[in-house]
């Protein structure tokens, strides 16, 4: 209070605590370890990995991808 009577303001926003909702990550799959999972997943998750590996999206924008969104 004394702070602001004297002109000065506080940011409240430098008062808020940020919370993660995603841990990060400790480890990349190799090259190889991607090749072994894939030989073993199912046609629809091997088109999958193949996509994401290909366009860099997350599995969560790939999958709301319309058959509209696509072009040759």
């Amino acid at each position: 209070m004394a702070a602001s009577r004297c002109g000065y303001t506080i940011n409240g926003i430098l008062t808020i605590r940020h919370h993660s909702l995603f841990t990060p990550r400790h480890k990349y799959l190799e090259d190889h370890e991607l090749r072994v999972i894939h030989k073993v997943a199912s046609p629809l998750i091997q088109s999958i990995m193949v996509l994401t590996y290909l366009t860099g999206l997350r599995n969560r924008d790939l999958i709301k991808i319309k058959r509209s969104d696509l072009t040759d």
